[in-house]
């Protein structure tokens, strides 16, 4: 793995954002607070990382918010929309820890994210000091999509009616259906099937958001 600082050359860690080219491809990154360092990796995948700011947080630590590859201002890789697993996540992030040049850091992830937390702290655990699951799980397959189904047609429950909802239960169903080996539950109301994100007038400039 090569990784160079897209000049001009800065200290890793001063805030504001940043980037660096990995095997050439970009990766930007943010950082805000003061205190240990905290690296949260956001969920989706594909999506924004704004929306996991935590203000509170950075009052004790310095977090860094990677925008994951394939995702917004980062690059994309060759395989694009293809190729975006754990393993190629897991190797973004081990560059990034070294570009910031501290022994250890704390790993938040959030969703997604934290799949990726946690496959991380399993095969690199020795720059880690901790890691923190933020509304993840331990695993996939048919009972956490059944879970995320429930907790989707939940949600469209208690906020019907609110003017938002169309927009927020259609980029659910923009999610990557699962292989065939698996037996999805039936989408939640106000859902159709989920169709692949490389077909269609809806096709996604972005990762599926179910993980590998």
């Amino acid at each position: 793995m090569t990784t160079s600082t897209t000049p001009p050359a800065t200290d890793p860690l001063a805030a504001g954002t940043h980037s660096v080219e990995i095997d050439g491809v970009v990766q930007r990154y943010h950082v805000h607070g003061t205190g240990p360092v905290c690296v949260a990796h956001s969920g989706g995948p594909g999506i924004g990382w704004e929306y996991l700011r935590m203000p509170a947080l950075e009052r004790h630590l310095t977090i860094v918010y990677p925008e994951p590859i394939g995702s917004g201002a980062s690059g994309r890789l060759s395989s694009h929309p293809h190729g975006y697993t754990r393993p190629r996540y897991s190797q973004f992030l081990d560059a990034l820890i070294e570009r910031l040049g501290v022994p250890q850091v704390y790993l938040l992830g959030h969703s997604h994210g934290g799949f990726v937390a946690q496959y991380h702290a399993l095969h690199h655990p020795e720059r880690i000091a901790g890691v923190i699951l933020y509304d993840s799980a331990p695993l996939t397959g048919p009972e956490h999509i059944a879970e995320a189904m429930r907790l989707v047609q939940s949600f469209a429950e208690r906020h019907a009616g609110h003017p938002e909802l169309p927009g927020a239960l259609a980029a659910f169903q923009a999610c990557r259906p699962l292989p065939t080996t698996h037996r999805r539950p039936p989408p939640p109301r106000g859902c159709s099937p989920c169709t692949s994100p490389t077909t269609g007038a809806g096709k996604r400039s972005s990762p599926p958001c179910v993980p590998p």
